[in-house]
């Protein structure tokens, strides 16, 4: 009984969907840290950014679950809501977001960048907002709440370049939005078999397919620039930009064939 609910725990939070995300912006929250050449010890900023992403990705998924229970349910998903109640799950969220504007009001005196992240965050899948079903809302809203917005608690956390900070967060932000773009050519048949209104059930896998490729190009633009404003800087971030969007550019490319 025990190992039952402990599984809908992990089924609700969804890690294994959210961790990758956290990865990625950790590894560029310390690159961010080190060429920004400060002198402050980057170890709690870096530990107070780790927490707070958390919290919001967590906050997100969670209530991403509750919100897309009946449509989880049909596709035999296991998000926990079969073994955890919808008012354990929805008072999680609230305590979640007590964190939250705890967490922004307490280390960086900004209660409206949490409100602003708890807004994204949740109206992304929840009513009656619900911007994944409105067009290129959806995969903005999530990359807002779960990368952008983050990243400058970061920014607002450390003693570090504020410029190269925002640069870097419009960067992992434009990286995010293609990603959640391909997210919804992933699930563009299950979308379409739930009567799921996102960007890409409405305009067709093609146009999507197009728009994403665009994008993905708009994306190595921002990449590109940063050596033309910080030389050396920029070179390590071109890299590092390189070495973990490249696999995700090529499957873009290579693996959708709509005629």
């Amino acid at each position: 009984m025990h190992m039952k609910y402990f599984k809908g725990l992990i089924g609700l939070a969804r890690f294994g969907e959210w961790l990758p995300i956290l990865q990625s912006n950790i590894i560029f929250a310390i690159a961010y840290l080190l060429l920004s050449e400060t002198r402050q010890n980057p170890i709690v900023p870096v530990l107070l950014f780790i927490a707070f992403n958390s919290l919001v990705l967590l906050h997100g998924f969670i209530t991403n679950s509750i919100a897309d229970r009946a449509h989880d349910s049909i596709l035999n998903r296991n998000n926990g809501l079969s073994v955890i109640s919808t008012n354990f799950a929805y008072a999680a969220v609230a305590i979640l977001s007590l964190f939250i504007l705890f967490a922004t009001y307490s280390f960086i005196s900004n209660l409206f960048l949490g409100l602003l992240t708890l807004f994204f965050s949740f109206f992304y899948s929840h009513k009656p907002l619900r911007f994944k079903e409105n067009g290129i809302l959806g995969p903005i809203s999530a990359s807002l709440a779960t990368t952008l917005l983050p990243f400058v608690f970061l920014i607002y956390a450390s003693n570090a370049d504020i410029v190269l900070g925002f640069y870097i967060a419009l960067a992992l932000f434009t990286r995010q939005t293609l990603f959640e773009m391909t997210h919804q050519l992933d699930d563009l048949d299950a979308d379409k078999s739930l009567g799921v209104k996102t960007i890409a059930t409405t305009i067709g896998g093609r146009k999507m397919l197009n728009l994403t490729k665009a994008f993905s190009a708009f994306f190595v633009i921002v990449v590109c620039l940063a050596p033309i404003f910080w030389p050396l800087q920029g070179i390590a971030l071109v890299i590092l930009f390189a070495i973990f969007s490249i696999g995700h550019l090529l499957h873009i490319f290579r693996s959708y064939n709509y005629s």
